[in-house]
């Protein structure tokens, strides 16, 4: 490996892990409720909070003008963490990157984790480029990956803020609350769900989205809520969280409006609760009324 292919590699590794902890403390809320990882002790050593905290520590180490071969060894090292925890986990919402890029964990995750994770191991062990070289490719690399989270970032908030206007409830016809397995977040509106069902003047259907599915279908972040018109199409939201999906069904009561013919708020809820731990057997998608 020459050292335009290890600065390549340092490059790309730091912008991805740069652009990945703004994305996460700006929007701690989706993070937290989408964070794959649900056990409580694991969640303290493996939470958002500290994965991201290690995270800024590792971009810090990497725009230190010194130790060039332990600045590789130790990004390397957080790679192939990476990879393990994409391998151990796919298949399930991925919050590594809050709601700025929405994915789900899986082998091509996994394996470009280690890709990446072996190339900067095998540049730890072999001599590296200059402390210079690194030095500024570093702060290229930290400068463009988070001030890219943050543009990406400010669009999405702009984008829900017109997504969110009061005015466009009374265009909303029916609503789909959307969930997964291995949500933590999720369990929660899904133990709720024939109270808030209750409480909203429109149809109300919660489904759960599939290994395969995209969390994007549900706006991004898990779990929300998306009005729609009476054609299918989404009209408000999302709203993200049992809070925000609450106010979201009780503001429809409050307003009113909808279809005069339109029959009165059903609740449709799929046949598989959201669960602690990430089941790897394929879930009926079948919808129950109840």
């Amino acid at each position: 490996m020459n050292e335009m292919m290890m600065l390549a590699v340092w490059l790309v590794g730091l912008a991805v892990v740069a652009f990945s902890v703004p994305a996460k403390a700006l929007d701690p809320r989706t993070t937290k409720l989408a964070w794959p990882i649900t056990g409580r002790r694991l969640r303290t050593v493996l939470g958002p909070v500290p994965v991201g905290l290690a995270e800024a520590a590792v971009l810090v180490l990497a725009l230190v003008p010194a130790f060039p071969r332990l600045r590789f060894a130790v990004l390397g090292l957080l790679y192939a963490g990476y990879a393990v925890a994409s391998a151990a986990m796919r298949g399930r919402p991925c919050a590594c990157f809050g709601r700025t890029l929405v994915t789900r964990f899986g082998w091509g995750h996994a394996g470009a984790c280690a890709i990446l994770a072996f190339a900067l191991l095998a540049a730890a062990l072999r001599t590296p480029p200059t402390v210079t070289a690194t030095s500024l490719v570093a702060l290229v690399a930290v400068a463009g990956g988070a001030g890219a989270s943050m543009i990406l970032w400010r669009r999405r908030q702009h984008a829900g803020q017109r997504a969110t206007d009061p005015a466009r409830i009374p265009h909303i016809q029916h609503i789909v609350v959307y969930g997964s397995t291995g949500c933590p977040g999720c369990r929660g509106v899904w133990a709720q769900r024939e109270q808030l069902a209750a409480i909203a003047a429109r149809p109300v259907e919660f489904r759960l989205l599939e290994e395969g599915q995209s969390v994007e279908q549900a706006g991004g972040a898990i779990p929300a809520a998306i009005g729609y018109d009476r054609d299918g199409a989404a009209v408000y939201g999302p709203v993200v969280g049992l809070t925000a999906i609450r106010g979201l069904l009780t503001a429809t009561a409050r307003t009113g409006g909808g279809a005069p013919d339109e029959p009165p708020a059903a609740v449709r809820t799929a046949s598989v609760e959201p669960t602690d731990a990430h089941s790897p057997r394929r879930h009926d998608p079948t919808l129950l009324r109840s």
